[in-house]
């Protein structure tokens, strides 16, 4: 593994944890996630399930062994949207594209809805809401999080969102 230029799963948000807990040398990779760092729905998808997305592909899938998934990975990664471009290409474009983590500390609970509303979710350990969004992004977030949730009517908690820089070595941690 340390030799790949970067790693791929299905869904790297849960195979990152499992892959490095058992393989401590694996820490620190670049990681891909098929199933979130595509648009599926944008190639004529109606999920991102990996079984599914193969059935509308055509092909029969009988999954859940590692090398009967990673055909089926491969199968997938083939696909090309109306302009040419390969799934795999589009999942390694955002992939190595930079993006940010916006943690909405000390947000006002009343602010729920519109956080849900942008794309926020509800992270029960941190006990705060927050969202991944891209790096051309983050200007507007941020004056749209001074405008609406650290506002003096919205009576914040604190003076403004925690932001983190993320990267395909740090992405699905």
């Amino acid at each position: 593994l340390r030799s790949a230029s970067f790693v791929v799963a299905h869904n790297a948000a849960f195979d990152r944890k499992w892959v490095e807990a058992r393989l401590p040398d694996a820490r620190g990779l670049a990681w891909c996630c098929s199933m979130s760092e595509i648009g599926w729905r944008a190639r004529g998808f109606d999920g991102r399930v990996l079984g599914y997305l193969l059935l509308q592909s055509g092909f029969y899938f009988c999954g859940h062994r590692a090398s009967v998934d990673v055909d089926a990975l491969i199968q997938l990664l083939k696909d090309e949207n109306c302009d040419g471009q390969t799934a795999l290409a589009e999942m390694i474009v955002r992939a190595g594209s930079p993006s940010w983590i916006v943690r909405a500390r000390g947000a006002d609970f009343s602010m729920k809805d519109a956080l849900r509303a942008r794309g926020y979710r509800w992270d029960a350990v941190r006990k705060l809401w927050s969202c991944e969004i891209s790096g051309d992004a983050l200007d507007r977030e941020q004056w749209w999080l001074a405008a609406n949730v650290y506002a003096v009517d919205a009576n914040p908690k604190a003076l403004g969102p925690d932001i983190e820089r993320v990267t395909a070595r740090t992405r699905f941690l």
